[in-house]
């Protein structure tokens, strides 16, 4: 039995919830944390550190390496997401090194939004941004039908842990 995102809540509001799966790697099989999928070249594999266990992605100064869950939620343009996640590396400057959301409409158009680590900063840092699910088109009013989150490390040399990964509707 595997349950996630379990609130008591009392009163007439909800309080938020985070919409990842295994937000924080603690469920693993042979290793690759599950609800999670890597890029065919990135090392699947989870670390413990003293956040305890975290996603491990090393970096290939020639490939880009990620991994992604695809999270099913639909709505109207418009629409606040708040994504974050505590990340360590040390990156390269001027290459890709984030936290990032695709938003799918339903005409499978993707629509990014990166929130780019600092590289400069070894111990632990917090990422995290909003966003919206706004096209940006003024003619268009697109719904979506799915948000994906990708912690990304592209064209890096250096060993990148994440921990604690939200992607929560504002």
């Amino acid at each position: 039995l595997y349950v996630s995102g379990v609130q008591l809540e009392t009163g007439v509001v909800a309080n938020k919830l985070n919409l990842i799966m295994n937000p924080g790697f603690e469920y693993c099989t042979n290793n690759v944390p599950d609800n999670w999928t890597f890029s065919g070249t990135a090392t699947k594999s989870v670390v413990t550190s003293e956040r305890g266990r975290c996603a491990a992605l090393t970096g290939d100064i020639e490939k880009n390496v990620s991994c992604m869950q695809g999270v099913s939620i639909s709505g109207q343009e418009g629409d606040i997401f708040h994504l974050s996640c505590w990340v360590k590396g040390l990156g390269i400057p001027g290459k890709q090194f984030s936290i990032s959301a695709a938003v799918i409409y339903s005409d499978d158009s993707v629509k990014w939004h990166h929130f780019k680590c600092n590289p400069n900063i070894n111990g632990w840092q917090f990422v995290n941004n909003t966003f919206s699910t706004d096209d940006e088109g003024e003619s268009t009013k697109k719904a979506y039908k799915a948000i994906h989150v990708y912690l990304m490390c592209y064209n890096q040399a250096n060993q990148i842990l994440f921990k604690g990964v939200q992607l929560i509707k504002d």
